[in-house]
């Protein structure tokens, strides 16, 4: 069995700042700007007209407009804790 060791940038921090460093890592993606989406539709598929991102299957909604289209793991950041979330099960 191999035994893990630290990238040489890391074995150089002090311990804490190196802890610190690796929860940031592994911590949930930023709020998105403008704040959470009011209505989140999420596990469905959503036909799109854009070229690059032919289907999605979650969408956000803030106020009369679309926040964000993408996979559901994306759009589950807008979720804010007065969001109406819409489960489209496929």
């Amino acid at each position: 069995m191999s035994r893990f060791r630290f990238p040489p940038f890391l074995r150089s921090l002090p311990p804490f700042a190196a802890l610190l460093l690796a929860l940031a890592a592994c911590g949930s993606p930023p709020p998105p700007e403008g704040g959470p989406a009011d209505l989140v539709l999420l596990n469905g598929r959503v036909v799109t007209v854009d070229d690059d991102l032919p289907e999605a299957e979650a969408l956000a909604v803030r106020g009369d407009r679309i926040a964000a289209v993408g996979d559901t793991g994306d759009i589950e950041r807008y979720l804010g804790p007065d969001t109406e979330v819409i489960q489209l099960d496929g």
